[in-house]
């Protein structure tokens, strides 16, 4: 599930930005032992009230007739709850025209270690 919200996160990332723009993720451990995944965009952006509408299932923020943006309007609320399921938390902070930075918290009993080879 946790692979289904990065690709979500990423295709929305994607979508929502032009061309010469930029798409970047990273993870991290947190100090308690908690992980984040952080996705950043230079896209379109969203004010606070569109950040809300984006969440709400079936909610889509560019709702007039022609939209530029197809999609059923399910990925960010199908997102937030896969996150909250995991007992963590989806942090939205966009801006219109500047880009969008959505970071997903998991607490530390979500997060594994895993050695890798060399």
């Amino acid at each position: 599930l946790l692979s289904q919200v990065v690709l979500n996160l990423l295709s929305n990332a994607v979508k929502f930005t032009p061309p010469a723009g930029s798409v970047t993720v990273c993870a991290s451990r947190s100090g308690d032992g908690g992980g984040a995944i952080v996705g950043r965009d230079t896209g379109i952006g969203m004010s606070e009230d569109d950040i809300k509408v984006a969440l709400t299932a079936f909610g889509q923020v560019d709702s007039n007739l022609s939209r530029r943006f197809p999609g059923t309007g399910l990925g960010l609320p199908l997102t937030k709850a896969i996150v909250e399921l995991h007992d963590g938390k989806l942090v939205v902070h966009s801006t219109p025209g500047r880009g969008t930075e959505m970071t997903v918290l998991l607490p530390p009993g979500r997060v594994f270690e895993t050695a890798v080879a060399a």
